[in-house]
């Protein structure tokens, strides 16, 4: 993320903070399910909903091991006792990692949708004041028939209440994580919102974040020529 363009809020969901801490939730999610299953016991998972990490054991082992799960897992077991061998059962790296990037993808989400929601709300508000407002018309970049900045707005609105609404359902698209090797009721069992989902395949999940990203490129245009066609 470039950093004098980062906003604080974009910046804090994309921090190595806030993805180790979701990280941490999925992996507790998950003892939360298999305590209910009976496999780990409840006085175990008391103390294992008090589990943390720590980011400069985490760091020095990652150094040591270059495997980012490796130290972020014994960062946390480093301070707990036989409750520790709990985590990560049954998961794979692929497990954690999708998910809680999906995490990280519905919270951004949530953001550019509120965005774009006033922005089209400002933006039908100006089509309204400046329905009888004349300006030029445009055609290859020279003037046309007349028309009004009312219009231009209106046709800037559609566009941007079709993006959003395409927004919303690229972001259900990507609240879903995966499992590789563990019990698909095992998963079923950690959601960690109504709005999060389990599916199988790997293939699945990059093709929802495809999706999301080819979504916010259809975004990027018409906030690039609302602008350029109200200073030309």
């Amino acid at each position: 993320m470039i950093e004098r363009y980062a906003r604080p809020a974009m910046k804090k969901i994309w921090s190595d903070d806030n993805k180790y801490d979701n990280w941490l939730k999925v992996e507790l999610a998950v003892c939360e399910a298999w305590t209910e299953e009976g496999i780990i016991p409840e006085s175990d998972m008391i103390k294992l909903r008090g589990a943390t990490y720590d980011i400069a054991l985490l760091d020095e082992i990652f150094n040591r091991t270059r495997h980012d799960m490796t130290a972020f897992l014994q960062s946390i077991t480093a301070n707990l006792g036989d409750e520790g061998r709990w985590l990560h059962l049954g998961l794979t790296t692929h497990d954690v990692l999708d998910t809680a990037q999906a995490m990280q993808l519905v919270q951004s989400a949530d953001i550019l949708i509120d965005d774009l929601d006033s922005l089209t709300s400002a933006v039908a508000k100006q089509a309204i004041e400046h329905k009888h407002t004349l300006t030029m018309g445009r055609t290859h970049g020279v003037h046309a028939e007349p028309t009004t900045f009312g219009l231009k707005l209106s046709i800037w609105w559609d566009e941007l209440r079709r993006h959003k609404n395409r927004l919303i359902d690229a972001k259900e698209n990507i609240s879903y994580g995966t499992y590789n090797a563990s019990d698909e009721e095992i998963l079923e069992a950690a959601k960690l919102s109504e709005s999060y989902d389990f599916i199988s395949e790997l293939l699945e999940v990059q093709n929802s974040n495809l999706n999301f990203s080819a979504t916010l490129l259809e975004v990027v245009p018409v906030l690039f020529k609302t602008p350029i066609n109200v200073i030309s």
